[in-house]
């Protein structure tokens, strides 16, 4: 397993979180995991079921882990870098919703 240093800034970030989400599989899957994960955060907040908001991270974090141990093989980079990699699951999942995948592919792998 292949560990780069985490960079200093968010761009230099975002190429580290690109190379590490090279496959579109895993790319749904943690787009399926951030969706899931809000879902599951409004229907806590809405319910007033608070305690329940415990599983938001295991439902985001399930499908993203998932992904990088059984697609990607790679480690995941919320381990090291857990703020910017939340912000860039974010972003990489508007992209894929609103169909802008293409700025994803700094290298391509289409699976």
């Amino acid at each position: 397993m292949d560990e780069n240093p985490i960079p200093k800034s968010f761009p230099e970030f975002w190429q580290l979180y690109l190379n590490e989400h090279q496959s579109n599989s895993n790319r749904w899957l943690h787009v399926i995991g951030t969706v899931a994960s809000i879902v599951v955060f409004v229907f806590c907040v809405v319910q007033q079921v608070y305690w329940a908001v415990i599983f938001v991270p295991v439902v985001g974090y399930g499908f993203a882990w998932f992904g990088h141990a059984f697609i990607e093989k790679n480690r995941p980079l919320s381990l090291r870098a857990p703020v910017w990699s939340l912000l860039c699951d974010y972003r990489m999942a508007v992209l894929m919703l609103c169909g802008q995948s293409s700025h994803l592919n700094n290298s391509t792998n289409s699976d």
